[in-house]
């Protein structure tokens, strides 16, 4: 004989569905679903602290930190033993400028769990934004031994690298972001512009073309291959690549 399904199950039921539902339509980008979803979820449910997290992801990702903030709290008084609802504070606080407050989250997060690569990344990025770069080299690099195949993190090394003056390391950081995502044009033309500083004019000009390749509206890869370009003798063809970044971004005239 089969059992009935009661109310309060299949609530719970229809409420999981809706959650993996909204789960697919984040990591697809469609985020007003997944807001949609996330809110009539909250609606049965408003104090499931799951719930109230993934709101406040969603809000972060929109980049309304001070909303994400509001949430994400929300679900750390009912739950404070989740490291990820501390880390993805931190990344809320460090996106208003609030700094010290992102490393203290952070800092709990890595309390609950000395592998979260994503804190120690916010914490180099709260370093970086504090102008305190040898420490936060020093997180990045625990972040990418945790987690070697995040370009991002790798990007973000790279970046305070280049903030000490170290530019070889910041050189070989970006190349490894490279092997990890080749299709990263951020990658492609911050190399670039190293390589540009350095007077390696034709290295340069390779990547801000393969920077072009993955996007072709990439007004600064432009405007950096036409300053390339014109380093190397070749002020025709150079004019051409300035001119359209002008085009996309009239503020660079």
């Amino acid at each position: 004989m089969n059992r009935k399904t009661g109310p309060a199950e299949a609530c719970g039921k229809n409420i999981n569905d809706m959650y993996r539902q909204a789960a697919v339509c984040f990591r697809e980008g469609r985020l007003d679903e997944a807001e949609g979803l996330t809110a009539e979820c909250l609606r049965i449910m408003p104090a499931h602290p799951e719930l109230l997290h993934f709101y406040g992801i969603i809000r972060l990702r929109r980049k309304d930190c001070l909303n994400a903030e509001k949430y994400i709290r929300a679900a750390l008084l009912k739950q404070p033993g989740v490291s990820r609802f501390h880390t993805n504070l931190g990344a809320a606080l460090q996106g208003m400028g609030r700094h010290a407050e992102a490393l203290e989250a952070c800092t709990s997060a890595l309390s609950l769990d000395r592998d979260d690569f994503y804190a120690l990344n916010v914490m180099g990025n709260a370093y970086s934004a504090l102008g305190r770069y040898e420490e936060a080299v020093g997180r990045f690099k625990k972040a990418v031994a945790i987690k070697p195949d995040q370009p991002e993190i790798i990007m973000n090394l790279a970046h305070a690298y280049a903030s000490l003056g170290d530019i070889e390391n910041s050189i070989c950081c970006f190349k490894e972001a490279l092997r990890a995502d080749p299709g990263c044009g951020q990658a492609h033309t911050d190399l670039g512009n190293l390589l540009l500083k350095q007077k390696k004019y034709a290295e340069a000009e390779e990547r801000f073309r393969n920077a072009l390749g993955i996007d072709p509206e990439n007004e600064h890869a432009l405007c950096y291959l036409g300053v390339a370009l014109i380093e190397q003798g070749r002020p025709g063809e150079a004019i051409l690549h300035l001119q359209e970044a002008v085009r996309l971004r009239p503020g660079l005239a």
